[in-house]
């Protein structure tokens, strides 16, 4: 699984991140996202939605949010 580290990035920059590294990968496969921006909940949920990419888990901490995305 790789991991992606998107913290101190605001928006839209762990999107734009994320976008690049997902073309890289194969459906299947998984990548951790980690980022400190406030609105990254809502902004992940909508690009999965958007994209028909998987949310397999999202947890949040403090200002610490890590979500689990599956590439399909």
């Amino acid at each position: 699984m790789k991991e992606l580290n998107c913290r101190g990035l605001s928006c839209p920059q762990p999107i734009l991140q994320l976008t690049k590294t997902m073309k890289t990968m194969d459906p299947g496969d998984q990548v951790t996202v980690l980022a400190s921006d406030k609105a990254f909940e809502a902004d992940i949920r909508a690009w999965v939605s958007r994209t028909g990419n998987t949310l397999v888990s999202f947890e949040s901490e403090g200002p610490l949010s890590s979500a689990i995305i599956e590439k399909v």
